[in-house]
């Protein structure tokens, strides 16, 4: 029997994403406010509360998502359950070292980290929403790695699907041989040619 995940980003298209009322939905806390009001099963914000050397902290940067996670009834997974949030649950991080070396490294955003729990969890389809990838610096800092775990899950046996205008899409003509592969892409979606977007 399969079991379904919507992993939902940021990106609009998110919001257009019918809920599938027999599969889980979750979400960005950093994108809460378009998912209010639908039917996600979990929310995900894996950065530190009060901020360090590498993050401002999510208590500075979304004061506003911090107060409704407070509010919720759904488990919301933070680095480290806090009292503030009475649904937090601490993410795994240990638990995923059943993925090796080079997948306790393979985070750069919080897809990547809900992608792994996914695979943990034994998700049969695990369906991208919203993530795009699109834009140069997600592109620099995050494709590479959430390619990483699309291509672990696919080996798995786990279907993954993109949004259709993701950056994350299969090209439209093999690479070398130049023949068709059948991938279309949307209209707008970005060209991907030797993993440059936009390249001619």
């Amino acid at each position: 029997m399969s079991r379904v995940v919507q992993l939902c980003g940021r990106a609009p298209s998110a919001a257009m994403v019918p809920p599938d009322l027999g599969c889980a939905r979750w979400i960005i806390g950093s994108a809460y406010h378009e998912h209010v009001g639908t039917a996600y099963t979990r929310v995900f914000d894996v950065h530190p509360v009060e901020g360090d050397v590498y993050h401002k902290g999510i208590r500075a940067l979304r004061p506003d998502a911090w107060a409704w996670y407070g509010q919720q009834d759904r488990p919301v997974y933070l680095i480290a359950a806090h009292p503030d949030v009475p649904t937090s649950v601490a993410y795994p991080r240990q638990a995923l070292t059943r993925f090796g070396a080079r997948g306790c490294c393979a985070f750069s955003s919080t897809i990547d980290h809900m992608m792994a729990l996914a695979l943990l969890e034994g998700f049969t389809e695990i369906h991208l929403c919203g993530v795009r990838l699109n834009a140069i610096e997600e592109w620099v800092t995050q494709r590479e790695c959430l390619a990483y775990w699309i291509g672990r899950a696919e080996a798995s046996g786990v279907v993954v699907e993109t949004d259709p205008v993701a950056a994350l899409c299969i090209p439209e003509v093999l690479y070398g041989f130049g023949e068709p592969t059948g991938a279309r892409r949307a209209p707008g979606a970005p060209v991907v040619v030797y993993g440059v977007p936009g390249a001619p």
